[in-house]
């Protein structure tokens, strides 16, 4: 069945003359990875493709070949396209334009490619492998699947979706294959020194203050095991930040301690919206089935959620109130 799906999206891009690729909002690098990647690939093979995120990527993403590409206006995206592919989101509604897609023409359809095991399947072709670390991943098989000549450049693009993805290869997403795929990427070329400094290690003074910030908030839930923390857009405000500052401390969260079953980041980067970032180690617990609750998705041990309220500290925990309570 995947063999066919993967053959129905090389027959659309070389029947497509004209391409949209779309990533989720606030794109972490399998995203950027995976878009760009895909983007240098088509561009080498002459088509015409827009990249789009409704946010703009991280500067620390700019050593990426052909960044400035991807744009990030709604009004940039045309009317009619013969492909669009949707590439590592769970969800169509990641992307934050789905209304838009669902108005837009396309010939051929949307290919769906994502490594998240909540995928409802919602392209006309879908390539959702659960086992797969990351996006990146899957999009390396394709291309190997499909003889495609890859530059370093591509290469550095869907390594620093795995790495990112396996947090330098320490999270259990890690499998035999991220690595053999990591090790065939580094032979093309790949920038394995250059991705682990700017999205590993690559903490300033400010990031570290937010860090210290957000650990002082933490607190633990007794009945379920579980450690709570939040943070705040006046945080980010207050170090002259942005939101991808916060990014690793959900995984942070899950190395605390063997006794606590998952953790969960609250995040309210805008009045009236919060966001949870869920993690376990635990093979005996779902964090995506609680994440799906809310609205969300993800996978067995990293999921997420964003519900409508105010993040707020009652009787000693983080509670998440409704605006209309």
């Amino acid at each position: 069945m995947l063999k066919q799906e993967i053959k129905k999206l090389i027959s659309a891009v070389k029947k497509s003359q004209k391409i949209l690729l779309v990533t989720h909002r606030n794109p972490d690098g399998d995203a950027i990875g995976s878009i760009l990647a895909v983007q240098n690939f088509l561009l080498s093979i002459n088509k015409e493709v827009d990249s789009f995120c409704i946010t703009k990527p991280g500067e620390n993403f700019n050593y990426l070949q052909n960044i400035e590409y991807i744009k990030n206006n709604l009004e940039t995206i045309k009317n009619q396209y013969d492909l669009c592919v949707i590439l590592d989101c769970g969800d169509m509604g990641m992307t934050k334009i789905e209304n838009k897609l669902k108005q837009t023409k396309f010939r051929f359809g949307i290919a769906n490619i994502d490594h998240h095991y909540t995928n409802p399947k919602y392209g006309n072709i879908n390539i959702v492998i659960s086992k797969a670390s990351s996006t990146a991943e899957i999009i390396y098989q394709i291309m190997r699947i499909s003889n495609v000549k890859m530059t370093p450049s591509m290469a550095t693009a869907l390594l620093t979706g795995i790495i990112t993805d396996t947090g330098n290869f320490a999270y259990r997403s890690t499998t035999k294959q991220s690595i053999e795929t990591a090790s065939k990427l580094l032979s093309i070329g790949a920038d394995f020194a250059g991705i682990s400094k700017a999205n590993i290690y690559n903490k300033t003074i400010n990031i570290l203050k937010l860090w210290g910030t957000v650990m002082r908030r933490i607190t633990f839930n007794k009945d379920l095991n579980m450690v709570t923390t939040a943070l705040f857009k006046k945080d980010l405000e207050e170090l002259n930040l942005n939101e991808e500052a916060g990014e690793g401390i959900s995984n942070y969260l899950n190395n605390l301690s063997k006794k606590i079953k998952f953790s969960l980041l609250l995040k309210e980067y805008e009045t009236g919206k919060v966001k949870g970032s869920l993690r376990t180690t635990r093979d005996d617990i779902d964090v995506s089935a609680i994440a799906q609750k809310f609205g969300g998705g993800g996978h067995q041990k990293a999921a997420g959620f964003e519900i409508e309220g105010k993040l707020t500290f009652n009787n000693g925990q983080w509670q998440i109130i409704k605006m209309n309570d």
